[in-house]
């Protein structure tokens, strides 16, 4: 069995702060970390680390900032021969961070919009395919399509939401949603509102026929 990841991959400049900056407002931090990033990035080390053959599928631009989340798949022994170099700049976020945990997070999508379903081969019966939404959705898809036609077991984290076409809805076996991302998913299906948590869950997988 391989874990595929389709999906993004970013270098992240973190920034602890004291506090959030409201609009005009400059803040000043004593420094930053610069980390590799990217939902689908974050996905595969997560999932090579704990003993899963990974593979990635993805893009980066041909630039230094290509280096820091590449060089953190291969350390933790992720596949990236299916990560493509496209004339796009490799994504790039500034994530702040406050202490009392809030966060605000821009990310400049760059060689992410150039990740096509077309990158995914070689899907076998036995993988588990694992999507995110920082890539065209329509490209996320046909990634969810071709692995569900191939037989293999998908998986897509709504993140950021974003609204899928029915056919790809039907190809999902496992949705990770949020509360927030759960409730719109929720509207987009017409279930109506004013249910959360574990009764919201099995709303939508009742819904879906799939688990949440």
């Amino acid at each position: 069995m391989t874990v595929i990841v389709f999906g993004s991959i970013n270098t992240d400049i973190g920034l602890g702060v004291d506090h959030l900056p409201v609009p005009g407002e400059t803040v000043l931090t004593a420094g930053y970390q610069v980390l590799a990033g990217g939902k689908g990035c974050n996905q595969a080390v997560a999932a090579a680390k704990l003993g899963a053959d990974v593979r990635m599928v993805g893009a980066v631009g041909d630039d230094a900032w290509a280096s820091i989340p590449m060089e953190a798949m291969e350390a933790a022994g992720v596949d990236t021969h299916d990560v493509r170099i496209t004339d796009k700049p490799t994504a790039l976020a500034s994530v702040m961070v406050a202490d009392d945990g809030e966060n605000a997070i821009i990310v400049a999508s760059g060689a992410n919009l150039d990740v096509m379903a077309s990158q995914l081969t070689d899907v076998r019966a036995e993988d588990v395919l694992v999507c995110q939404m920082e890539m065209p959705f329509e490209e996320v898809a046909k990634a969810l399509l071709a692995a569900k036609a191939a037989g293999a077991c998908t998986i897509l984290n709504v993140a950021p939401f974003g609204v899928l076409p029915e056919r790809a809805r039907a190809a999902v076996d496992i949705w990770v949603v949020n509360e927030l991302e759960g409730e719109a998913l929720a509207e987009e299906l017409g279930l109506g509102g004013g249910v959360v948590g574990a009764a919201l869950a099995e709303r939508l997988s009742s819904s879906l026929g799939a688990t949440m």
